[in-house]
């Protein structure tokens, strides 16, 4: 929040927090073993196909990272519960694996990183992380940044002088939570003094 030149409470844009990736939202935890892409096997979703050519790690990394192939759907398995994934064993029993699928619009939505297993013909997630989210990848996708501008109406409504920043995102969170979507009008307060006093200048 900040005093604008009349007085008035703004609330601004400060920063981003990094969200979930897609994984991580679909459950998928460290170690389980990616099988299938795009229905394509890779890993130990070979041992299901007998006769599929394995791909290797490196095109496995470079087909998740090649944004045309996106929408991209992904089938990771589990050792089944009463299995301990953890007993040393180096492959997975894939007949009787859980599985779970995921679906991306881009890479950078994933938040996995992903490498060989014990048993070197398996890939497994080797780590989960948090990745930008929409608002983020909305607003810095530009050549314009919107940090430090004001927010000046949500969904067409006025935010009034009185509104904290916790308000605001509060109302933020809602209308997304409810509908899938917000609009948010931001208001470049120091560019609009400068256009003011320009002007007023030029009429003296």
């Amino acid at each position: 929040e900040r005093k604008s030149s009349t007085g008035f409470n703004k609330v601004v844009l400060k920063g981003f927090d990094l969200t979930d990736g897609v994984a991580e939202i679909g459950g998928i935890f460290i170690g389980d073993h990616l099988v299938f892409m795009n229905g394509m096997p890779v890993g130990a979703g070979c041992l299901l196909m007998e006769g599929t050519p394995r791909p290797e790690l490196k095109e496995v990394l470079n087909r998740l990272k090649d944004s045309t192939l996106y929408p991209m759907g992904l089938t990771f398995a589990r050792p089944a519960k009463d299995t301990n994934r953890w007993n040393g064993a180096s492959s997975i029993d894939i007949d009787t694996a859980e599985t779970f699928c995921i679906t991306a619009n881009t890479p950078d939505q994933l938040g996995i990183e992903i490498g060989l297993g014990r048993d070197k013909d398996s890939i497994v997630v080797n780590n989960v992380f948090a990745v930008k989210g929409q608002y983020q990848e909305k607003l810095t996708s530009g050549e314009s940044s919107y940090l430090g501008h004001a927010i000046e109406s949500i969904d067409g409504q006025v935010v009034p002088s009185y509104t904290s920043a916790s308000m605001v995102s509060q109302v933020i969170e809602k209308k997304w939570s409810d509908s899938g979507r917000v609009e948010i009008l931001f208001c470049d307060d120091e560019g609009r003094e400068w256009v003011r006093k320009l002007s007023k200048e030029s009429s003296e």
